[in-house]
Formats: structure tokens, sequence, C-alpha cells
């Protein structure tokens, strides 16, 4: 009759150890689990840093090649004389061969639209706007 009460006794111990040792592991599954995570979003982070340096420094290109287009294009022998259907052609030609352009424009001093690729802005006062 005494090995009852240390059956009983030993029981307890045994039950405080399970419930002890799963209480550690789930801790220490959560700490895990915690530090993946943290990694993930740190790994994920820095892949869209990298992502946003490459798209900048492309749209960085793209802007600096259109600017040059635009210096040439201000130069140009048809631009600068008062032909307006040659104008119109070059411009028509310049967003054909450069299909970045969604349109082109020559406006006089005051604003005034003289040639574009879209035909409807031709003759519009652009100083207001873009």
């Amino acid at each position: 009759m005494e090995r009852l009460p240390k059956i009983l006794s030993c029981s307890r111990w045994l039950s405080a150890l399970i419930i002890a040792m799963t209480l550690v592991a789930l801790l220490i599954g959560g700490l895990a689990l915690d530090y993946i995570e943290m990694c993930l979003v740190a790994s994920t982070s820095e892949s869209r840093a990298l992502v946003a340096v490459e798209i900048a420094d492309k749209l960085d290109r793209l802007m600096a090649e259109v600017s040059g287009d635009i210096q040439r294009m201000a130069y140009s022998q048809t631009v600068q004389g008062r032909d307006a259907a040659a104008k119109t052609r070059y411009l028509e030609w310049m967003v054909t061969a450069f299909p970045v352009y969604g349109w082109l424009g020559v406006t006089v001093a005051g604003g005034r639209s003289v040639a574009a690729t879209a035909h409807a802005r031709v003759g519009q006062d652009r100083s207001d706007r873009e």
C-alpha cells in the first residue's frame, strides 16, 4: 500500500515535467518562428530596396536619354524652320522611331502650339499646361 502514494507522487512529478517540457518546446518554437519571420522580412525588404534602386537607375538613364533627344530636337533645322508641315512630319517620325514618346509638339515663345503629333493640339495655348 505504500507504493500507491509513491506512484501518485511520481505521476504528478512526471505530469509536471511533461507540461514543462511542452511549454519549453512551444517557447523555443515560437522564438524560432519569430526569428525566421524577422530574417524573411529583412531579406524581402533588402530585395525590394535593390529592385527600387535598379528601377530608379533605369528611370534616371531614360530621363537623361530623353533630355538629350529634346536638346537635339531643339537644335534641329527642321524644328527651327518655319514649315509647320515639315515640323509635324519630323515629330511623327520621332514618335515612330522612339515609342517612349506619347506625343510631341513644338510651341512658340508665348506657348502656342505650332506643330504636334496630336493634330488637335495644334494652335492651342500650352503655356499653362504640362
